[in-house]
């Protein structure tokens, strides 16, 4: 029983040997495809996206912290 489960042990990694080097080896491929000016600028689109959103958030903020403010100043009688 044991000889068998080795057998088959080997098999198993043998098989799983050659599926590792076919994912290398079509990586390898897509990795030489891959055209790196068009992920850079992909990139700087990305992170002009994600600035444009941050800032109007904080500037959003910024008035609501502003009119905050003023509400208790008045309050306050300052």
């Amino acid at each position: 029983m044991a000889s068998l489960a080795g057998v088959t042990g080997a098999r198993m990694a043998s098989k799983a040997a050659d599926g590792a080097r076919r994912g290398y080896d079509r990586g390898m491929e897509w990795a030489e495809d891959l055209s790196l000016d068009g992920v850079g600028e992909q990139m700087h689109e990305y992170f002009e996206a994600a600035k444009g959103a941050i800032e109007d958030t904080v500037s959003g903020e910024l008035q609501d912290l502003r009119k905050s403010i003023r509400r208790r100043r008045r309050r306050l009688g300052i």
